[in-house]
């Protein structure tokens, strides 16, 4: 008893020392800022910070156009509640939920039949991973973590009912495995491995003399280890999973939209080439080897064959655990592969794999385990014969287990160290912001051309920085253009070379300002810059001696005037032309370039005389040789 309880402690206080080592490598050296996502994320349960006894409707599938994962809403909506808008607390709670799963492991990879030694290996090998920073220390990547502890905690409680069967495990094990199911999109896949493990389990328990001798009768034989209870929780598990993939193939998804894939998408997804890229990538996020990036041809097809060669090998030379794992890593994958990458691959990364990277971690152990009872580990050298029986094959495990963890602690820096960079870099964007913007009112609305966050979010970055409920519209250049127009409470900045600027200053001096270049047929507008400051600017390249114009149709409001700026470069000359009904264009004004230095230059044109009238107003340019030209923001500007 003594040495039992003995070994507990030993394995306690490793765990402890895990767990530890753990925090130090991943508490974020960014932990006082938001990333990228974190900002959208509480615009997902804003409407319920009021009225937090309204949550429950984050459990209707259809109440967000978001991923339909409730359980990271409500964490997010209880953060903000608890923390407010200080990172902090987020983290913390976030690596002792990754912590959670490190203990979870171990426990189910001795529920499993590990021994000690290779259950700390199994939990060793998943707390610490390169690709892990962006799972454990990033907040929006919680949803992940949480099913990860989820999916542990369902197969603990499955692999105790396998032992001792009572109802109240059995639905546990259900209402644990619905959990999973609405906190990420891969807990599809956790009913077919209970299923699997009952059945193993108990095939590994059948009398030899009743075993299976033909398919038929190994089908029945199958089906009669299930219990009318099992039986029913099942067929409710299968139900209820095709419920959830209805609604997902339903419901609206602004990432990823399951319902446009058509049957040639799904062919092309299964394409060689499109495989081989996914698993070199892959083989990437699980060794962050980075040459295998670079492989090509029949290089990179050599390479991935081998791979797989060699883990057909472990996979057909391994124990049951071993299979399940390696298993359980290549359904994930293939999730993976048809829900995300197949659609936007861009957004694969080291967090997709976190999942996954539970299976491998069991095979890895199972392996471990299997490796320590091969044999005496006897060696002889000469007439003399050596016994290397435990701790020397541990030791010399252990070795390799801290050498790989060491390498991977070092690739964990040098990621934080980037985003670290990242981060103090949209801190000096914010202050920045603050000095341009000093105070903010609901009614605002923040737009970004560019800016170390992605415009897309900037009203959501806004928000939070301010500590202020904004509204849209805000966020990009195309949600300006969707606008349309602008009022004194509209922002429109941009960001390059570490510098914020208000690229609109004027916008604050009219009642309204009506954007022409926000038609449809106009294309996309670009900063373009100048000694004597930056426009939001159309480009036009005329042919030589050729005017090109862009033209505008519209009714002329009262109070208004057309406002714009050319960009002057020897060679041009811009010209605005006025054409009402019934009459022929009139040029209100010209300009010429008369210095060999790039400059813009202001164009206001009154337009009392068109109040109330619909006009076609032609902005043309020429140029003596290949020159493009530029307009700068062509707009109507609205007195009060």
């Amino acid at each position: 008893m003594s040495r039992t309880r003995n070994r507990f402690l030993l394995t306690t206080a490793v765990l402890i020392g895990l767990i530890l080592l753990t925090w130090w490598v991943y508490y974020p050296p960014f932990v006082r800022y938001f990333v990228g996502d974190d900002y959208i994320q509480f615009d997902y349960v804003k409407q319920f910070w009021q009225r937090p006894y309204l949550a429950f409707q984050l459990l209707n599938p259809y109440t967000l156009t978001w991923y339909y994962r409730p359980p990271q809403n409500l964490w997010f909506l209880l953060n903000r509640q608890i923390f407010g808008y200080n990172p902090v607390g987020y983290y913390i709670l976030q690596l002792g939920v990754h912590s959670l799963a490190i203990v979870l492991l171990y426990r189910v990879a001795r529920q499993f039949g590990l021994s000690r030694f290779a259950a700390v290996s199994t939990a060793v090998l998943f707390a610490i991973h390169s690709h892990w920073v962006d799972v454990v220390t990033w907040i929006s990547s919680i949803a992940i973590v949480m099913e990860a502890v989820f999916s542990l905690l369902t197969l603990s409680v499955w692999l105790s009912y396998l032992k001792r069967p009572s109802p109240v495990k059995l639905i546990l094990t259900f209402a644990l495995t619905l959990l999973v199911l609405i906190t990420h999109e891969e807990g599809v896949i956790l009913p077919i491995f209970l299923l699997l493990i009952l059945l193993h389990q108990r095939h590994c328990h059948t009398p030899k003399r009743k075993k299976p001798r033909n398919t038929p009768y190994a089908i029945r034989q199958y089906a009669s280890r299930l219990t009318p209870h099992e039986a029913i929780f099942f067929i409710l598990l299968g139900l209820l999973t095709l419920a959830y993939l209805y609604v997902q193939f339903t419901r609206p998804n602004i990432t990823l939209d399951a319902a446009s894939r058509t049957p040639a998408d799904l062919l092309a997804a299964l394409s060689p080439a499109a495989w081989l890229d996914f698993l070199n990538v892959t083989l990437f996020r699980f060794t962050f080897i980075a040459p295998i990036l670079t492989l090509s041809g029949a290089a990179k097809t050599v390479f991935v064959l081998l791979a797989l060669l060699l883990i057909g090998l472990w996979f057909w030379y391994g124990r049951w655990l071993t299979r399940l794992g390696l298993l359980w890593t290549a359904v994930h994958l293939a999730f993976i592969y048809f829900a995300l990458y197949t659609q936007k691959p861009e957004l694969y990364a080291g967090r997709h794999i976190y999942n996954t990277g539970i299976g491998l971690a069991l095979a890895i152990g199972a392996t471990v385990d299997q490796i320590l009872q091969i044999g005496d580990w006897r060696v002889a050298i000469g007439k003399r014969r050596f016994n290397l029986q435990s701790p020397i094959p541990n030791l010399i495990i252990a070795a390799v287990i801290l050498l790989i963890m060491g390498s991977h602690i070092y690739q964990v820096r040098l990621v934080q160290a980037d985003w670290l960079a990242n981060v103090l870099e949209e801190e000096s964007a914010r202050q920045q912001l603050r000095e341009i913007i000093p105070t903010l009112t609901p009614d605002n609305h923040i737009f970004a051309v560019r800016f170390p966050i992605a415009p897309r979010f900037m009203r959501s970055v806004a928000q939070v920085w301010y500590d202020l409920p904004l509204e849209r519209p805000g966020g990009s250049l195309e949600h300006l253009r969707a606008a349309k127009e602008a009022d004194p409470s509209y922002y429109v900045l941009d960001y390059t070379d570490g510098r914020v600027y208000n690229l609109m200053p004027d916008l604050q001096e009219y009642d309204r300002t009506i954007f022409l270049w926000a038609v449809a047929e106009t294309p996309a507008p670009t900063v373009v810059s100048a000694p004597n400051g930056r426009q939001l600017a159309l480009k036009v390249t005329p042919s030589p001696g050729q005017w090109q114009s862009l033209e505008y149709t519209r009714q002329i409001p009262r109070n208004s005037a057309l406002k714009t700026a050319v960009l002057l470069q020897p060679g041009l000359t811009y010209r605005v032309r006025i054409q009402g009904d019934f009459a022929p264009p009139q040029t209100v004004t010209e300009v010429t370039a008369v210095s060999d230095q790039a400059a813009w230059e202001e164009i206001l044109v009154p337009l009392e005389p068109y109040w109330g009238k619909t006009i076609t107003i032609s902005l043309e340019a020429t140029s003596a040789d290949d020159t493009p030209a530029y307009w700068g923001n062509p707009r109507l500007v609205v007195d009060p």
